[in-house]
């Protein structure tokens, strides 16, 4: 090596390979594991929405507040309740 990248081993931040990501997420998402990337984005939108369904006065306000339309959240909605997973007090 010449020096001028930093290796996959340094402890400066993340490494692109994605060998730290398990290190860091749980960390930021609050969990005590993440096996991946992928579940820290189904759980942060997960988070997100129930954010919004709960300070919005309708699940309109809420898709508005989302940056989606209706449409997609009904259906997002739809998709964690037949999985189980209830995102606000009415559902």
């Amino acid at each position: 090596e010449n020096g001028s990248y930093p290796s996959d081993t340094s402890d400066d931040g993340p490494s692109t390979n994605g060998s730290n990501t398990n290190r860091i997420l749980p960390n930021m998402m609050g969990e005590d594991k993440v096996d991946s990337l992928g579940d820290a984005v189904k759980i942060s939108e997960q988070q997100t929405i129930r954010a919004a369904l709960r300070t919005c006065g309708s699940r309109i306000e809420a898709a508005k507040k989302l940056g989606i339309s209706p449409r997609t959240l009904r259906y997002k909605i739809a998709r964690y309740k037949d999985r189980g997973i209830m995102l606000a007090a009415g559902d």
